[in-house]
């Protein structure tokens, strides 16, 4: 008995461990006016909202922004991510940025990559970018450098500047060359037309032409593209951290208690029902008696163990979920643990992909957390009623 509390309490302490620090408590900024001006250090995440947006001091950190305007005069250690109407980067970025604006102004230097989506993209002279610069953009200027490759999709492009790496570029305005612009590397350009100017600016130039049938259209490996394929794979690397992490955290539980994830699941399978019910009222109760412990002082640690509690259980939940899944595909024996890994890595799948069905995906979802959530409760009363807990 006091073997099973251990490894239980071990699963339970590694979860703990996995899931504290992703809910360290970053910082939320927003003002009634509209006005956010950042004037003191901040060593943590940060996440901000409001019309008017000034970052006058460094953040150690990632930093979120939405916003109208936004004007970052300090440094941010981190990644960079931005959603507003104008952006100027007047400090240095430690790691990528990502924006999305009407007019995006680079002045500082950007740690590795630049993802930008704007009406206009200026990369001033006094810019650097470490790593790739991909963009999709109506005016494209560049005249500060760019040392690794650059993707770019623009109507309008000025290039003064320098491009350590190769260059892939899309366009079907007109593109300005300055006296100083170069490409170090391979030079791919489309255009409606030939522009014998971009020769003198790399060494090696290949040239596609555009044809009137692919006129105001992105191709699949060019800035705007690049963009537009950006969202769908930071979604895909979510579902696959997802994935990984169930494997991880069943596969803990399948070697240190190989009866356990079974004969849940096999309690799920019995009553479906009672399962779903009782799963239902935890995922209501649970978060309502947080909510009541947050209006007194005395509840408020009662609060955090609630919620706290409530996450692991949301995890564990659903590596059950994904097991019972997978019950239906291979046969789940006490005794084989490579039987239950396939499982859960079949299950696991299953589960996640749901995440990508529109409309009914969250829903189907939600149904298998609360049934595996009900088959705990069950089965932990079950436990308790034969003397084994």
């Amino acid at each position: 008995m006091f073997k099973k509390i251990f490894l239980v309490s071990l699963v339970f302490l590694l979860t703990f461990v996995w899931v504290v620090p992703t809910m360290a408590s970053p910082i939320f900024l927003t003002s009634d006016t509209g006005f956010i001006n950042i004037t003191n250090v901040i060593n943590d995440d940060v996440y901000v909202a409001g019309g008017q947006i000034v970052i006058e001091e460094n953040i150690d950190g990632d930093l979120f922004i939405g916003g109208g305007d936004v004007d970052i005069k300090g440094n941010v250690s981190g990644d960079v991510f931005i959603g507003a109407g104008t952006v100027l980067i007047r400090g240095n970025i430690g790691d990528d940025l990502r924006v999305g604006a009407g007019d995006v102004v680079v002045e500082g230097t950007i740690g590795d990559d630049l993802f930008a989506g704007a009406g206009i993209l200026t990369i001033a002279n006094t810019a650097i970018v470490r790593g790739d610069l991909i963009s999709g953009s109506g005016d494209f200027k560049l005249h500060g450098k760019v040392l690794g490759n650059v993707k770019s999709d623009f109507e309008r492009g000025e290039i003064t500047g320098t491009i350590n790496g190769y260059a892939n570029l899309r366009y079907e305005g007109k593109l300005i060359l300055g006296d100083n612009a170069q490409v170090l590397g391979k030079l791919t350009y489309m255009a409606l037309s030939e522009n014998p100017a971009l020769d003198n600016i790399a060494k090696s130039v290949e040239y596609r032409k555009i044809s009137s049938r692919w006129a105001n259209k992105t191709m699949p490996f060019f800035g705007g593209t690049a963009l537009a394929w950006l969202i769908p794979s930071i979604a895909f690397g979510g579902l696959l951290w997802k994935y990984f992490s169930f494997l991880l955290m069943g596969g803990l539980f399948i070697w240190l208690v190989p009866k356990y994830l079974p004969r849940i699941a096999s309690q799920i399978k019995k009553d479906y029902f009672g399962s779903l019910w009782q799963g239902i009222v935890f995922l209501i109760a649970v978060p309502l008696l947080a909510f009541v412990g947050l209006l007194t002082v005395v509840g408020l640690p009662i609060s955090f163990i609630l919620m706290l509690s409530y996450t692991i259980m949301l995890l564990i939940a659903g590596v059950i979920a994904s097991l019972a899944i997978g019950s239906y595909f291979i046969k789940l024996d006490n005794k084989s643990r490579s039987k239950q890994f396939s499982g859960l890595a079949i299950g696991s799948a299953v589960y996640v992909l749901l995440a990508m069905v529109p409309f009914v995906g969250w829903l189907v979802k939600a149904v298998f957390v609360a049934m595996a959530i009900g088959g705990i409760w069950k089965d932990s009363v079950a436990q308790v009623k034969a003397g084994k807990y």
